[in-house]
């Protein structure tokens, strides 16, 4: 009886240190993520994904919230010299598909590289590249000239143009899209309804379960004001009162 008496409170003082310890790590990332020195588009037109402007400079040309939510328009200027989610594709996306987005990339100068499918292909200046709701692709600067071209997304995704300029905000403000925190980028992947396709089903269940709202416990969110951009005359309406309450 004694033993057993012992044992419980043994235990729930385990639990007892381990809800402090996570209490305090909540506490520690918030005061983290409040203090971080973050990139700011306010007033820009053209931005970019790197603290140094060797990355992918975006431009949004139009928003979903001028269409009626039916379409969104970009300028994506890739440079051979940037970051991406593979190191030898330069501007590169984790290989993902949307369940909703539809996609067409095209190619104003340069050489586009991709992979649709599973089939790897160069896109050139004049060409347009579809990318359907549920395919599997990623897109990288494949020359040694800049990559220059516009995405189309019709119908766009949750977060529409927002998800660029979220992306590219986080990069600035990590130094590039390489160095964005892990629990940071599961959460924007997530809202923008991005799935990586190149892990397996069982980590991609655990992330989408367990560690994306661990993520927004610690208080990473999909989406910061501040990097919001000029392009198409921003965002109205108070911020689209503040992206329906920071998404």
């Amino acid at each position: 009886m004694a033993l057993n008496l012992i044992s419980s409170s043994t235990a729930s003082s385990r639990l007892g240190l381990v809800g402090v310890m996570l209490a305090g790590l909540c506490l520690y990332m918030q005061y983290h993520l409040y203090s971080l020195p973050r990139a700011d588009f306010t007033g820009l037109e053209y931005f970019e994904d790197s603290s140094n402007s060797t990355g992918t400079r975006y431009r949004v040309l139009s928003r979903s919230s001028s269409a009626g939510g039916a379409r969104a328009e970009l300028e994506l200027l890739v440079r051979p010299s940037a970051a991406g989610f593979y190191p030898k594709l330069p501007g590169s996306m984790p290989y993902h598909s949307h369940a909703q987005q539809e996609e067409s990339l095209q190619v104003l100068s340069g050489t586009m590289g991709y992979s649709l499918d599973g089939r790897v292909a160069n896109a050139s200046a004049g060409e347009v590249v579809l990318l359907p709701a549920g395919s599997k692709h990623t897109f990288w600067c494949s020359g040694s000239e800049e990559l220059l071209l516009r995405a189309t997304l019709a119908p766009p995704g949750p977060m529409a143009e927002a998800f660029y300029e979220n992306l590219a905000g986080l990069g600035a403000t990590y130094g590039d899209v390489s160095r964005i925190h892990p629990l940071q980028l599961v959460v924007l992947l997530q809202r923008g309804g991005v799935q990586v396709e190149d892990i397996p089903r069982v980590m991609s269940w655990a992330i989408q379960r367990l560690l994306v709202p661990f993520a927004k416990l610690l208080g990473f969110k999909a989406f910061h004001p501040q990097y919001v951009s000029a392009g198409a005359a921003g965002l109205s309406e108070e911020l689209w009162t503040c992206r329906q309450f920071l998404l």
